[in-house]
């Protein structure tokens, strides 16, 4: 519908000044154009009606008007909501859009007016960690207890969640690299501790270490935070310490230590990486799923804490860690190697899980695979006993 006579008056908007990836996606198709905001032809341009009357649709969807209390004016002016919703600051252009609002719909849009965004189910929470924890395990609910297997809203959900993280990047100066994106070196060194009884099975270590040391064999895989039985998986740490502590031992225990290494660069989701500054991308005021993914970009800052936390082995909170995984490793469109994570046994300390080579690269028939690993043992097995455990808590 043509809501103004002559389209081409007001004239254009190029998608390089429009700071929305859906804005510039919508209107990329458009022939180039001179824009009133960079005076450049160079790019896509829309129609500044085209574009208000968008904004007469989405507007209304986003924000309320504010009280006038006390004389008092808080919240933005017309102008002010044109700018944020099209992601076009600091340009006079908003103001003439806000008049052709206010021109077509007096009743919503009219001078003088002050503007909020219209909280959403985040906004409104009374406790928003319990909120988003409560989101977590709703899927976690639904795999343990409704659909474990060919669960499509665990696997929408799960694509949703990554696409954001994904896309986030790091917040310095020096570094705009993905946020969750670490890159191991070929040859970086990781632990794996393991606890004997006695001398003889030191000795037997010592004639195979890579295979009483390394990952299980698939027969012998048992349910662990990111595979379930049968699906085996490289855990190791990045220190000592976290190695022996992730296996729990008590005073007293043997353990032997092994230091393996990466046989080629390796590419991991870093759940680390969400604990530090990062900046998402920008959610779409035109967007149909906008408040469900600021509540994902919300859950983010939680997540590393709650697939990390610790937690009894016979736990169902590992299913949806499992899930998770398995999703990383077959179902993510972009391929990760492995995931990094922090350790719940040893502060600061740091986890690797690897996922096993592929089967169709390894050559073998899928029923006769093995799981291959891309590490190597490092010539270097040593044995330590526990002195003491430390605990801390709330007593």
């Amino acid at each position: 519908m043509q809501l103004f006579e002559d389209e081409d008056s007001r004239g254009y908007i190029c998608i390089d000044c429009l700071d929305d990836s859906l804005l510039k996606s919508m209107f990329s198709n458009q022939p180039n154009k001179p824009c009133r905001v960079c005076q450049h032809s160079e790019y896509p341009a829309v129609r500044v009606q085209r574009l208000v009357t968008s904004l007469l649709r989405v507007i209304p969807e986003r924000f309320a008007h504010v009280q006038i209390t006390q004389g008092e004016q808080s919240g933005q002016s017309l102008a002010q909501v044109v700018e944020c919703v099209i992601a076009c600051p600091g340009t006079a252009l908003s103001e003439e859009m806000a008049a052709m609002l206010i021109e077509h719909d007096g009743s919503f849009f009219h001078e003088g007016a002050s503007y909020c965004r219209i909280p959403g189910e985040l906004d409104t929470a009374s406790d928003r960690s319990v909120f988003l924890a409560n989101r977590w395990q709703s899927i976690a609910d639904e795999l343990t207890h409704r659909q474990r297997f060919f669960n499509d809203r665990a696997q929408t959900f799960f694509a949703k969640l990554f696409e954001e993280a994904t896309q986030a990047i790091r917040q310095s100066l020096f570094d705009r690299n993905p946020a969750v994106t670490t890159l191991l070196k070929q040859g970086k060194q990781l632990y794996r501790a393991r606890r004997f009884d006695h001398d003889t099975d030191f000795t037997n270590f010592q004639k195979d270490p890579g295979l009483h040391l390394g990952a299980p064999p698939k027969q012998r895989a048992g349910d662990n935070r990111m595979n379930c039985a049968g699906i085996s998986l490289f855990y190791a740490a990045q220190d000592i310490a976290t190695s022996i502590a992730e296996i729990r031992p008590s005073v007293g225990d043997r353990i032997a230590l092994a230091r393996f290494r990466t046989t080629r660069p390796l590419k991991l989701f870093d759940f680390t990486g969400l604990d530090r500054p990062r900046e998402h991308q920008r959610v779409s005021d035109f967007s149909s799923n906008y408040e469900e993914r600021r509540i994902l970009q919300a859950l983010l800052n939680d997540l590393h804490r709650l697939i990390a936390r610790p937690v009894r082995r016979d736990s169902s909170h590992y299913i949806v860690t499992q899930a998770m995984a398995e999703y990383l490793n077959h179902k993510h469109e972009e391929a990760f190697d492995g995931i990094k994570f922090s350790s719940s046994q040893n502060a600061g300390g740091v986890n690797i899980v690897l996922f096993a080579e592929r089967a169709e690269s390894s050559g073998q028939a899928v029923a006769e695979w093995e799981p291959v690993f891309p590490v190597a043992f490092d010539d270097r097995l040593c044995q330590h006993q526990v002195k003491a455990v430390q605990y801390q808590g709330d007593w």
